[in-house]
């Protein structure tokens, strides 16, 4: 018995089967009962096929002239299983042999919408609300979803709703089809389970897609409204592209002149080029549900990503690629520290950092920054990060290192900066106390060209995402210790040492006062305090490089 799936009946199997034929009427009415899913009416009256009603698990509908009325409840619904039996047996002319056409002979994705164009005769399929624990569709497996179907000569026309979406689907006879979704709950979606589904079949079927023009109305997480989105969807064999992707996602905005584009090689994998542009990144944060660390005036994040399997199967431990993030001006705010994927992003956040280092009450309304720019790499369960360049009016932060997903463990290092002689607790404070006082001062004023150099703490990230250790290593060296295969190069550690390279060193470098600048030795760590004699008249701190008056 040539139905599809589950009741598909092979030639060696048995099922019980119940024929009813009305007599004496002005109608020939056939009943057909198979097993106890399956109830079939056929108005066979003249002759032909003139209507027909199915029941799935339930009583068939009414019978009305000129349609297929189908109902119920079905474990089961492969759509273009149904579509295709629809065009060989439902939608077939008078004329044509009544023995079932070799569906080899049937293309695949046969559009249905053009078996009826120019066929008045033939039945309208109508399916009012029914039910599928599962529904098969282009590949996908959708759980739970009441459905309902008009296809006609016009084209076919289908809407639906899950737990997690609603929307309807249009294929016109002619012209490009159409889906139109009223909502997709991505907390939901991030729910199933696609990856196990996909790796049960030993084989997936390859599957081509019509152009179809996409508007998502509204996306939601966590029950809230967090965007919608506009794109094209296209195939061209195995490869299906999302292109033209626009909109906005939690303040995240694809603008039309830098649309994204999702590219999935089925059997293969999944690529993502986006460009997003955002305002305050907190606004983001607090609508993906975290607490807004980061405030911005306006910035850019640049993805270009891999990962192995169809799109939905994404994850931080599968990424390949890069992201590029540049933002003109904000501030850095202390708060509790997050969870999930966005505790790695919460390490670099400097005001939380700065805090557990007992500093924060030199930066009481948070750090202030006018530009921040960098970049991580994705490398199949490793993250690294060249350099994440924070610079402020009077401070300067970067941050360098790798991590491995899988153990959430890390392997960074911080390199802050600031101006000696603003900060005048700055150098002792970096060393969590170490010795260094009174000659700061002193030799802030003497060698100011080399402030950077002088006012610059490294401390090493180590630990895991959960209990990041975050401990002083050592002073007076601006420079990144390049990650293990991967040399670290960023431009706040060229300039400093550049500068040093243009100034004599501190070893040669003597002022008029006795006192040695060398004193402060970033070897050792134990600066010896010069004796500060007090001036009888004031003492002009002069730039040694400049000319004498």
């Amino acid at each position: 018995m040539d139905i599809p799936q589950p009741w598909t009946k092979l030639e060696e199997t048995s099922e019980p089967l119940e024929l009813a034929l009305s007599l004496g009427g002005e109608q020939m009415i056939l009943g057909v009962a198979l097993g106890e899913e399956l109830s079939l009416k056929l108005d066979i009256t003249g002759g032909g096929l003139n209507a027909a009603a199915l029941g799935v698990s339930v009583h068939p509908p009414d019978l009305l002239a000129g349609q297929v009325q189908v109902g119920g409840v079905a474990s089961l619904v492969d759509v273009e299983g149904w579509i295709d039996f629809a065009a060989r047996y439902l939608f077939a002319e008078q004329a044509a042999s009544p023995l079932p056409p070799d569906p080899d002979a049937l293309p695949s994705g046969l559009d249905p919408a053009a078996v009826l164009a120019g066929k008045p005769s033939a039945l309208r399929l109508v399916i009012d609300e029914a039910h599928a624990d599962r529904l098969v569709l282009w590949g996908s497996e959708f759980d739970a979803v009441n459905f309902s179907l008009d296809l006609d000569g016009a084209g076919w026309e289908v809407r639906g709703s899950t737990e997690w979406l609603q929307g309807m689907y249009r294929q016109p006879a002619q012209g490009r089809a159409s889906l139109v979704l009223d909502h997709v709950d991505l907390s939901q979606l991030a729910d199933r389970d696609d990856e196990a589904a996909e790796a049960k079949q030993e084989a997936p079927r390859l599957f081509e897609l019509p152009t179809i023009d996409v508007s998502v109305k509204e996306v939601w997480l966590e029950g809230k409204v967090i965007g919608d989105l506009q794109m094209s969807l296209e195939s061209d064999g195995p490869v299906v592209r999302a292109k033209d992707i626009q909109g906005q996602l939690a303040g995240l905005q694809l603008l039309p002149d830098q649309p994204a584009e999702l590219t999935w090689n089925q059997g293969q994998n999944s690529e993502l080029q986006a460009m997003f542009h955002f305002s305050d990144f907190g606004d983001t944060l607090d609508q993906l549900g975290y607490a807004p660390f980061l405030e911005t005036k306006k910035g850019q994040l640049e993805l270009q990503l891999t990962w192995p399997g169809a799109p939905q199967t994404v994850s931080l431990a599968s990424l390949n690629g890069a992201l590029k993030l540049d933002v003109e001006s904000g501030r850095f705010l202390e708060t509790p520290a997050g969870t999930g994927a966005l505790q790695v992003v919460e390490i670099v956040n400097l005001a939380n950092v700065l805090s557990s280092l007992s500093l924060s009450h030199m930066f009481e309304s948070g750090i202030n920054f006018h530009s921040m720019d960098g970049e991580v790499f994705f490398h199949s369960g490793t993250l690294e990060v060249p350099g994440l360049n924070v610079e402020g009016s009077s401070s300067t932060f970067v941050v360098s290192g790798l991590s491995d997903v899988a153990s959430q463990t890390l392997d960074a290092e911080l390199v802050a900066t600031l101006p000696v002689a603003n900060n005048l607790p700055w150098v002792a404070a970096l060393a969590a106390g170490l010795p260094v006082a009174a000659g700061v001062f002193v030799v802030s004023k003497v060698f100011e060209k080399q402030v950077n150099r002088l006012s610059s703490g490294i401390y090493s990230i180590k630990g895991t995402w959960d209990d990041p250790q975050i401990n002083f290593d050592r002073i007076f060296d601006d420079e990144l210790r390049p990650s293990e295969g991967a040399p670290v190069a960023t431009d706040s550690s060229a300039s400093s040492a550049n500068a040093s390279a243009g100034d004599s060193s501190l070893d040669t470098q003597e002022p008029a006062d006795t006192s040695e600048p060398d004193s402060l030795d970033p070897v050792s760590l134990e600066p010896s305090v010069p004796e500060i004699v007090p001036a009888q008249e004031p003492v002009d701190f002069q730039d040694p490089d400049e000319p004498a008056p």
